[in-house]
């Protein structure tokens, strides 16, 4: 890992979410200062110092956000707070789904992020999408005479306002609309209104897209779906079966979703947040009982969108043999257009990591060279 944080090599899940927080700071996300001050504070010794550690930062960079706020000073303000919804994220990551302090600090990201979100040159609106009785909440950012809509699904340890600093900030300044939402599984849907993930996403995704275009102030464009890691396998399955889709990006996708492998490389308490997120009553039961195997067999000869599929050069979370499930992928994909980019290490900037979370910038490059050669984007700007 020649690109990665390894300061814990010997623990490698904490390494890749300090590398995932310093991929965030050229997008407002983080300050790498902070991360690494942060980072002085962790022991391998005492597993809770990661918990207290970011807690501790996010708490204090929210302080200096509400100083700032109170002076006036708004643009400050809008800055800590970006930062302090990361943190806070960092802090329950490691948390087991039953801890009270999970849910309190979910809740605590969201109030921050719309304090932040109040002072973003575009200002998302804040939307509950109608789903099985319950709603699923997101954000929605509208841009005048959009490109296309974006729609990202989030991965199965993502919450939608990291997103929009890892790709919403860069797609709506690009000239897209921005919408994501946090879908079964995901951030408070799981934890506060207990709905599980499906492997039939397209059972939620078109409920969304449904809701975007039964308002009233609605203007059509064409939708691309978005997802990375768990989140890439929900937009495969929906983009073979939603055929509003008019293009789908995924990035570290498996093809089959093999638990007994996966984990292997979680923390004890990750693992609890694993079989809940499926709705599993166990860990034995998330291994072992088919319903949670999540697999693409079947579903991707559906597709008619055009696709495209990135993988890095060190992917380590895709278990396993990640390149043979990235190639089966392809191989199975209905569409006539489609594009596999492989990040290779030779490159020498990176992004071969998982999600590219070690280069966001070179993600960004491969998705918007390929929509744009689809003509959807980015939009036309004019030299100053």
């Amino acid at each position: 890992m020649s690109v990665a944080f390894s300061r814990w090599p010997e623990r490698y899940v904490w390494s890749f979410q300090v590398t995932r927080l310093l991929g965030l700071a050229d997008f407002g996300g983080s300050d790498v200062t902070e991360v690494l001050e942060t980072c002085d504070r962790i022991s391998l010794d005492d597993n809770q110092s990661w918990d207290r550690a970011w807690l501790q930062t996010a708490e204090l960079v929210e302080e200096r956000g509400r100083r700032a706020e109170a002076q006036g000073n708004w643009i400050s303000a809008r800055n800590f707070y970006q930062r302090a919804t990361n943190y806070y994220r960092a802090a329950q990551f490691f948390l087991v789904p039953k801890n009270p302090d999970r849910l309190r600090i979910l809740r605590k990201i969201d109030e921050v992020f719309e304090a932040a979100a109040r002072y973003l040159p575009v200002a998302p609106e804040k939307v509950f999408i109608p789903y099985e009785g319950k709603e699923l909440p997101g954000y929605l950012w509208r841009v005048p005479n959009a490109v296309a809509t974006v729609i990202q699904l989030n991965g199965g340890d993502e919450i939608s306002s990291e997103n929009w600093f890892t790709a919403g900030s860069t797609f709506v300044e690009a000239g897209y609309n921005y919408f994501v939402f946090e879908g079964p599984g995901v951030g408070l849907t799981l934890l506060e209104k207990r709905v599980p993930r499906r492997p039939d996403t397209e059972h939620y995704v078109g409920p969304a897209i449904d809701f975007l275009e039964s308002r009233n102030d609605w203007v059509q464009t064409p939708y691309v779906l978005v997802g990375t890691s768990f989140g890439s396998f929900d937009v495969l399955r929906a983009a073979s079966f939603e055929k509003r889709t008019a293009a789908a990006i995924a990035s570290s996708p498996a093809y089959r979703l093999d638990w007994a492998n996966l984990v292997k490389w979680m923390s004890p308490e990750f693992r609890e947040y694993a079989h809940e997120t499926v709705g599993a009553k166990d860990l034995d039961e998330l291994v072992n009982d088919p319903q949670f195997g999540f697999s693409l067999e079947g579903a991707l000869p559906h597709m008619s969108c055009p696709l495209l599929l990135i993988q890095g050069d060190e992917e380590l979370l895709v278990q396993p043999t990640p390149l043979s499930q990235f190639l089966r992928i392809y191989e199975e994909a209905g569409t006539e257009n489609k594009k596999m980019v492989f990040v290779e290490k030779s490159g020498r900037l990176g992004g071969i990591e998982h999600c590219q979370k070690d280069n966001v910038h070179l993600q960004h490059d491969i998705w918007f060279n390929w929509l744009g050669a689809l003509g959807l984007g980015p939009a036309p700007r004019a030299a100053a």
